[in-house]
């Protein structure tokens, strides 16, 4: 068991416990992150100037920027104290993130933005070796279920405040947001630096440069998880637009939705990952999720044209069969990052299996909206064929390509 683990003696003050810590700075970062997200858009189209394409366009270079940048911040953590690191990516955040108070023109947004999101996807990978650093076996996945619970919660409370700033619509108010998320990755670093030193696991090994781009197994798993994750922007893009347009159902279902959505994430996220610090139950839980999200695409496009009382039946079944399928993946996702990454090269291993993430971030958007409103019903059935045959694929590519390293003593969780 590692020390950092929340299973401490009791001279350990409850504040100072390592996921006690994690998961209040994560929830408070987490509120000024979803303000500026809320904001985002309305801000830089209405008051820093810059059009709509141009928006789209910086955060889609910023994107690939920051997928790009990854695994070499993340192997920063590997190579150096993961806390430590840490903290510098957080107080570079902040400062990046005050920046878009003077993005008024293009190459001043896709510069600020870039940075921002070189900082975010590998302060991601570093903090995701810093969680393992600090936990082992079920522990690891329990904490990072736990943070992303907090995570949600913040978000959505961020949003309302977003929310608030977006009805009085002035610069002062956008100002406030942006600041308000750089005052939060402050606070966050002033919490990671009462956490314990996390060991450098790679110290006293030789380690190969960037040992994870080497790794096709693991290459295979990143992409099957990118393309589950196509399903990302159902609840917060296809479905408003869908219910709104082809459905007899108020245009307050959506928001609805979305907010139940929010509820059973938060009160289920840490039964879902029970079991899946075990690779094998990671894969079939990521068999699952597909299947689970892929029937709540079906159930979406069932709500067109049927009377009012029917279909928001058949959309509240939706929402709970694609909700469980959400915890699933995110889950099964969680236990096979950690689990077949080697403990030296975490931060580095984190970094990698974000690519697939990222790139869904990147492509989903306009695929979902090609599927669900450009084609209709056809579309939810292909967005469901991918998500179920992407995650079906999971248990088989780790029975086949993972056959000898499952129990490799540097993998996480070997095979029963």
């Amino acid at each position: 068991m590692s020390a950092g683990t929340d299973l401490v003696p009791s001279t350990v003050a409850p504040w100072r416990r390592p996921l006690t810590l994690l998961s209040a700075a994560t929830l408070l970062n987490s509120v000024g992150t979803g303000a500026w997200l809320t904001v985002q858009a309305v801000y830089l189209v209405r008051s820093a100037g810059l059009s709509p394409d141009q928006v789209g366009l910086g955060l889609a270079l910023s994107g690939l920027v920051g997928m790009v940048a990854a695994a070499p911040v993340g192997r920063l953590a590997d190579r150096h104290n993961a806390r430590r690191v840490t903290i510098w990516v957080l107080c570079l955040e902040a400062l990046a993130t005050a920046l878009f108070l003077f993005a008024h023109n293009f190459w001043l947004f896709l510069g600020i933005t870039s940075a921002v999101m070189v900082l975010e996807r590998g302060g991601s990978a570093v903090r995701g070796a810093m969680l393992a650093g600090l936990f082992q076996g079920a522990e690891r996945v329990r904490a990072r279920a736990a943070v992303r619970r907090a995570f949600n919660l913040g978000a959505a409370a961020g949003a309302g405040l977003g929310a608030l700033a977006l009805n009085e619509a002035t610069p002062r108010t956008y100002a406030v947001c942006i600041l308000l998320n750089a005052a939060t990755y402050v606070v966050a670093a002033v919490l990671n630096l009462l956490m314990p030193a996390v060991k450098t696991a790679s110290a006293s090994r030789e380690r190969t440069k960037m040992k994870a781009l080497r790794d096709r197994p693991f290459w295979a798993m990143t992409v099957l998880n990118g393309l589950v994750t196509l399903h990302y922007p159902v609840l917060t893009l296809a479905l408003p637009l869908w219910l709104t347009q082809q459905t007899g159902l108020p245009r307050w279902a959506s928001g609805a939705a979305f907010a139940l959505n929010t509820v059973l994430v938060a009160a289920l996220q840490l039964r879902a990952a029970k079991g899946t610090e075990d690779v094998t139950v990671a894969a079939r839980r990521m068999r699952h999720a597909g299947f689970a999200v892929g029937a709540g695409c079906l159930l979406f496009a069932a709500t067109a044209s049927v009377p009012l009382l029917p279909g928001a039946l058949v959309l509240l079944l939706a929402l709970v069969v694609y909700t469980v399928g959400e915890l699933w993946h995110s889950a099964g996702a969680s236990g096979l990052a950690f689990g077949l990454a080697p403990d030296s090269d975490q931060g580095e291993y984190q970094g990698i299996f974000g690519i697939g993430t990222s790139l869904a971030q990147i492509l989903a958007p306009p695929l979902v909206l090609l599927c669900a409103m450009r084609w209709g019903v056809p579309g939810w059935f292909l967005l469901a064929a991918i998500t179920t045959l992407s995650g079906a694929a999971v248990p088989v590519v780790l029975r086949t390509m993972y056959r000898e390293r499952l129990t490799d003593p540097q993998i996480g969780s070997p095979a029963p």
